[in-house]
């Protein structure tokens, strides 16, 4: 009888220590919902205490908008139980308090992940993926996450801004501004990662929503070359589609093909640090975020920065931040560029384009040069009034051997 107490004992201790051994205390990774459009990102830190898991989660929206949750839980060595209990921030609108079942597993990557299902009372459920922190920031071998360029056509004289999110289930969102007709859209799709060739393989499925209900757009697929560059990732290639409504049968369909360029920026721990206090100070003033979308290196301090409308003109108007200063001021986007000469005296330095009217077709999508005297790079840039695109300017420097 004796026995039962020390085998009771053993019993809680070694379920103690398998509470213990969570991987890491703070997850980042993707929200769904059923038959919802937005992908989540969504942030989870942990703390351990004698009562179990407590901490803070955040979600965001792709518009930018961002909740905040005080959250409990338990872990019992592979799956993970979690409720938010109070939302904290922002006092209205009320987002879904869910609960979480999550398990760890294997992703098509060879990562171990916490993936599941959420529930909430009044709200439609979804899936959750968290990566542990530590893994999850490993960009520079991780096609996830947000990418943004442009892509041209071939029988267009203008260009589209171009972006998409690529999720951890082989599912992600696409989005598309014209500079030209037809305004915005946001495309489902789904992707595959060739490792062997660094090959991304896309594959638009159908337009979800679009601002203009009459105009037809090109379902898309592209076989995109992946590269690492300093400070970043590229995606480009050919790509080619058919008119939504038709098929990829015969030839009526068939849309003009073109070419894809996206980048997704890869900073490292010191610098990403210095590019969110920058921004901190901008969301602080302004109330709204900075998306670091591109990463640029200059052979030399002093640039010139110019800003133009590169497709059809529409009444955008934009200020231009370098460093927090006010470089361009209230400038309404045309043909004509405005030009403006700095002098860069720090090592990162954060390029912002603000929106102070979207013009007649949102986002505001604006084209900025940079030239380094050698060099000049075009960039299309995207911003809203709760997000502004950032641009990361890095002079490059030769370091002597000692």
């Amino acid at each position: 009888m004796k026995t039962i107490p020390i085998i009771l004992f053993f019993f809680i201790t070694m379920h103690s220590l398998m509470a213990q051994q969570l991987p890491a205390m703070v997850w980042k990774g993707s929200l769904t919902q059923t038959g919802g459009k937005d992908t989540f990102s969504y942030e989870l830190h942990l703390l351990e205490q004698s009562a179990g898991l407590s901490g803070t989660a955040f979600s965001v929206n792709t518009r930018g908008d961002t909740a905040q949750f005080a959250v409990r839980g338990s872990w019992d060595g592979n799956k993970l139980l979690l409720q938010e209990i109070k939302q904290e921030f922002p006092a209205q609108p009320r987002w879904c308090l869910k609960y979480v079942k999550l398990e760890m597993e294997i992703d098509a990557l060879g990562r171990s992940r916490l993936a599941g299902n959420w529930q909430a009372e009044g709200c439609r459920p979804g899936s959750l993926w968290l990566y542990p922190v530590d893994v999850s920031v490993d960009e520079a071998n991780s096609p996830l996450g947000r990418w943004t360029g442009y892509l041209d056509q071939a029988d267009r004289e203008y260009g589209f801004f171009y972006e998409f999110e690529l999720a951890e289930n082989g599912e992600g969102r696409s989005h598309i501004v014209s500079e030209g007709s037809g305004g915005t859209a946001t495309h489902s799709l789904s992707w595959q990662y060739d490792s062997s060739r660094q090959v991304i393989l896309i594959t638009e499925q159908e337009v979800l929503e679009k601002t203009d209900p009459n105009w037809p757009w090109c379902i898309k697929q592209a076989e995109l070359k992946l590269e690492r560059q300093a400070g970043k990732q590229v995606l480009s290639g050919d790509w080619s589609g058919f008119i939504e409504g038709y098929s990829l049968r015969g030839d009526k369909g068939a849309c003009a093909d073109g070419k894809m360029y996206l980048e997704k920026p890869n900073l490292q721990l010191a610098t990403r640090q210095k590019m969110e206090d920058k921004a901190a100070v901008y969301q602080k003033e302004y109330g709204r975020k900075v998306k670091v979308d591109r990463v640029l290196q200059v052979s030399s301090p002093k640039l010139r920065i110019r800003v133009w409308d590169n497709g059809t003109v529409d009444g955008d108007v934009v200020t231009v931040f370098l460093n927090g200063e006010q470089i361009i001021r209230n400038f309404r986007v045309s043909k004509r560029k405005w030009s403006v000469p700095v002098t860069l005296t720090e090592a990162e330095n954060l390029l912002i384009i603000h929106a102070d009217d979207l013009g007649d077709i949102t986002p505001n999508t604006v084209a900025v040069s940079i030239d380094d005297g050698t060099r000049e790079e075009v960039l299309v840039i995207s911003s809203n009034l709760k997000v502004s695109g950032g641009i990361l300017i890095q002079p490059f420097t030769f370091k002597s051997e000692k």
